[in-house]
C-alpha cells in the first residue's frame, strides 16, 4: 500500500470522537430503556448501524475529523457487508484485549484485525480547506 497510510494517533482520535457519539446515543436510550439487557442489545444495534453505514461511505464523523478515509485493497467501492465485518472485527478485537486494534503499530500497513478480515485500509486524505 502507499506512503499515505494513517498512522495509529490519527486512528485513535478518530475512534475516540466515534466512541463518544456512540456513547451519547446508546446513553439517551438508557433514559428510556429500563431492563439492562435490552440496553445492551440496543446498544449494541447502534454501534452496528452506525459503523456499518458509515464504514460504507468510506468515513466515519471521527474519520472526517482527522481527515481519514476507508479504502478497499482492490479499489473497490467498500460495501454494506465489509462494514459489518469490519465491526464484528472491532468487537472481537475489543474482547481479545484490544490487541487487534494495537496490531495496527506493527503492522506494514498499519491494519488492525478487523481491516485485515474486511480487506480494507485506513489512508490520510488531503485535509479539506
Amino acid at each position: 500500500m502507499s506512503g499515505n497510510l494513517a498512522g495509529y494517533p490519527a486512528r485513535l482520535m478518530s475512534f475516540l470522537i466515534d466512541f463518544v457519539l456512540v456513547s451519547v446515543l446508546s446513553y439517551l436510550v438508557s433514559l428510556v430503556v429500563s431492563e439492562v439487557y435490552l440496553f445492551y442489545l440496543v446498544s449494541f444495534a447502534i454501534g452496528f448501524c452506525y459503523f456499518a453505514y458509515f464504514f460504507k461511505k468510506q468515513a466515519t464523523p471521527g474519520m472526517n475529523v482527522v481527515d481519514l478515509k476507508l479504502v478497499k485493497f482492490n479499489s473497490s467501492n467498500v460495501s454494506y457487508i465489509d462494514g459489518i465485518v469490519r465491526y464484528l472485527g472491532m468487537i472481537f478485537s475489543t474482547f481479545v484485549f484490544f490487541i487487534g486494534f494495537l496490531w495496527i503499530i506493527i503492522d506494514e500497513n498499519n491494519q488492525g484485525w478487523h481491516d485485515k478480515l474486511a480487506g480494507t485500509y485506513v489512508v490520510k486524505e488531503t485535509p479539506r480547506i
